[in-house]
Order: C-alpha cells, then structure tokens, then sequence
C-alpha cells in the first residue's frame, strides 16, 4: 500500500512509493513498493521523490563528504528516465535540504547549503533546452529537449512554496 502525504491541493506531492539502495561508486538501485526495478540511478540516498501528473521526480544525493552533487532524474509512469541533471561543482561538498513545494509545478531547494537555493520547474511536454552558461553548476547531457528546467535563485526568490518536512 503506497502513501503519499499531500502538501497542497496541486497534484504536486511527495511520495513515498520509491526508496533506493547504494550499490558504490555513486550509484544506486530503484525500488519502487518494495519491489526492484532494474533501474541504476546516479546518486546514493533518495533524499525526495516528487510525483506530478503521471511523473516522479526523484533527487538522489551522492553522499560524499568530499565533493557532493544532487541528481535530480525524471521518469514516467512506466518508470522510463525522461530526464535528468545534477546540481553542485567538483570539490565543492554541502547538504541538501529545504525542499518546497510550489503548485502548480515548481519546487525549490537548498545546496550546496542554506545561501544557495535551486528551483526546478517541470513541464508537461519537452521544451526546446536552453543552453547553460558555463560553471552554472547544473550538469546535463546535451540533448535537444527538456522536461524540467533548474536554475539558481536568490533565497528571497525561493519563497512561495509550501515546506515539505521529509
């Protein structure tokens, strides 16, 4: 039985169906209901899984006390990864934290620590990408089309969304 808790009346919610398992070297196996999937990840700790309309956006952390990055991975309901981005720098480590919700389809977060704040926004249906300026601090494959977007904003900006105690 799965249990979401429901932040908002926005079909923008926390979930609690998926849970992974670190198999070294920054990776990890997807379960989904206590169930494996097959699915490898980048990351080593789910820190949030994020469901909207029929997608989940789970942000999976890399735990490393040295140089720490937030994978933020995108699949639909069959579980397919649409999209996916990592968040942070080389030699750079911090802490997650801070997640907010912000209906219809938007939420923030904080890392590398509380002075920097991220807002992803998720789209429907892919957009052309934009390019990324370089050391934006957000890493991504080049393709031609997106489904989430994240970008760096002032702590004053990441306001209006609800806190989500994980």
């Amino acid at each position: 039985m799965k249990r979401e808790i429901q932040a908002s009346p926005s079909p923008l919610r926390v979930t609690d169906q998926f849970t992974v398992t670190s198999e070294g070297d920054y990776q990890c196996q997807l379960w989904r209901e206590g169930a494996p999937t097959g699915i490898r990840l980048d990351g080593a700790k789910l820190q949030a899984a994020v469901a909207w309309l029929d997608l989940f956006l789970l942000v999976i952390t890399d735990e490393n006390g040295y140089e720490d990055f937030v994978n933020l991975h995108l699949l639909d309901a069959h579980l397919k990864i649409l999209d996916t981005a990592s968040v942070g720098s080389p030699y750079n480590s911090g802490q997650f934290g801070g997640l907010a919700l912000a209906p219809p389809n938007q939420l923030t977060f904080s890392f590398p620590g509380e002075a920097h704040a991220w807002r992803i926004t998720l789209y429907e249906k892919p957009r052309l990408s934009r390019p990324l300026l370089p050391f934006s601090g957000v890493w991504r494959s080049l393709t031609i089309r997106r489904h989430f977007d994240v970008r760096m904003v002032s702590q004053s900006a990441k306001g209006g969304g609800k806190a989500v105690k994980l």
